[in-house]
């Protein structure tokens, strides 16, 4: 049952309480009564109340119970309400913290490989090479061994086996390989708990926006790349998740994507990002 249909119920429920507490306050009889005043000849409360007049009196009662039921009610479900974001906001925040210190740690903020690294990687015949800046983080250097590749294949389209092998190549050589990955577990669970959450659309809607608003450019895309690597190239739940809060919107704006990764990525795996793509 959703929200709306329960409200509905419990209003319902109230109504039937009421019309038929006014029907049997009189005499215990099922008929509403209908009760005629001449209020020229009403001189006190008292006489409203005599030969059937109280009923008016018991329709008010009815009235003013059906008032405070409702007004008791409203009061229960904003308790609950808030219960159940102040509990969410402890939970986001938590994973939120999580999630930006993997981000910022040493293992990610900078680019330790390991000793010996393979720094070339063969893409339809051609041996590119990956230029890494041991000083910068790992999703700075791998979109920009990314945007190197694809502009020394300008004209190509890269499907989902040569866009993994990059991935995977690239991430071989790390040290904190496992480390850097789990920043975007985090994030999938992050954006998993939002959407699995008992808050209404707009909510979520806002709570998505505050985690992508964190992302920079290189970690959105990083995260993109990772989705279409984890996923085999298939759209599931997640990335339709991802595309009806348009949470790649930044990157799909960014002069990255316009002018590198719109033409290098393969329509079926844009598609996964967005909609518009």
């Amino acid at each position: 049952m959703n929200k709306k249909s329960y409200i509905w119920g419990v209003l319902l429920l109230f109504l039937t309480i009421f019309v038929l507490g006014a029907c049997l306050s009189y005499d215990g009889s099922i008929t509403l009564p209908v009760i005629t005043i001449d209020w020229k000849y009403i001189k006190d409360v008292s006489d409203c109340c005599c030969c059937g007049g109280g009923n008016l009196w018991a329709a008010i009662s009815s009235i003013a119970s059906l008032v405070m039921g409702f007004l008791a009610f409203l009061a229960w479900r904003q308790s609950i309400k808030s219960r159940l974001y102040t509990s969410f906001e402890n939970l986001y925040s938590s994973l939120l913290a999580q999630q930006r210190n993997l981000f910022e740690s040493s293992c990610v903020s900078q680019t330790l490989l390991k000793p010996n690294p393979t720094l070339t990687i063969l893409i339809n015949r051609t041996d590119f090479h990956f230029n890494i800046e041991v000083d910068q983080s790992v999703t700075t250097n791998f979109c920009r061994c990314y945007s190197n590749i694809a502009k020394a294949c300008s004209g190509q389209t890269f499907d989902f086996p040569t866009i993994s092998k990059i991935w995977d190549d690239f991430g071989s050589q790390l040290v904190y390989r496992a480390n850097f990955l789990n920043c975007f577990k985090f994030l999938y669970n992050i954006i998993d708990t939002i959407e699995a959450s008992e808050l209404s659309d707009r909510d979520k809607a806002l709570y998505m926006e505050r985690t992508q608003a964190l992302l920079n450019q290189d970690e959105l895309f990083c995260y993109y790349i990772n989705l279409i690597v984890s996923t085999g190239g298939y759209n599931q739940k997640h990335l339709a998740t991802l595309r009806t809060y348009n949470f790649f919107k930044d990157l799909v704006n960014s002069d990255l994507y316009k002018e590198i990764l719109h033409n290098s990525i393969a329509s079926s795996l844009k598609q996964m990002m967005s909609n518009e793509s």
